[in-house]
């Protein structure tokens, strides 16, 4: 299956990147739309956590925003913190 890859193998190493100023642009399409940020942090000790951003709007008289929170982390056992807000 050539249409099929490995997101690591077209990384080419490069796993990660700086994020610039463009890459945290919203679209804000007219009408009904979804969208998602999504950031990725991992720490030296083995914590993990990412932050996630979504808007929505439908039409032009109803906005949503959420913003969903978790971190993971080894002490002993897997403890894991969710947060939905």
């Amino acid at each position: 299956m050539s249409n099929l890859h490995i997101a690591s193998d077209l990384a080419n190493n490069n796993l990660y990147s700086d994020v610039t100023p463009k890459d945290l642009e919203w679209t804000l399409a007219s009408g009904s739309s979804t969208e998602t940020q999504t950031f990725y942090l991992a720490t030296e000790k083995g914590h993990f956590a990412f932050v996630q951003m979504i808007h929505s709007n439908i039409g032009y008289f109803f906005f949503f925003f959420n913003l969903n929170i978790e971190w993971i982390h080894y002490y002993k056992e897997l403890v894991a913190i969710h947060l939905i807000l």
